[in-house]
């Protein structure tokens, strides 16, 4: 069950929004992002954040993925190049 303290979104509304983000994200009432998890347990989870949310959300992702490299290990943005030149580089 979806509940919000705002009291003024629904979880129709999100999933209306969920169903038209495509590529880029599409806001809810201008200020609120809406998230969903895959589903695997029955029942997709539905998750509604304001803009700070988000940006501490993926902050956390973020430190959580940089403590899962191992030190001296390169991390390339997927935007690079994943060729190796002759020295393996």
């Amino acid at each position: 069950m979806y509940y919000s303290s705002a009291g003024r979104i629904t979880r129709a509304m999100a999933e209306e929004t969920l169903a038209a983000t495509r590529d880029e994200p599409v806001p809810l009432l201008d200020s609120f992002f809406v998230m969903a998890t895959g589903g695997s347990s029955g029942e997709r989870g539905v998750f509604v954040f304001d803009g700070e949310a988000v940006v501490q959300y993926f902050s956390a992702l973020m430190r959580w993925r940089a403590r899962q490299v191992p030190p001296g290990a390169r991390v390339r943005s997927p935007r690079e190049s994943t060729s190796v030149d002759e020295r393996g580089r």
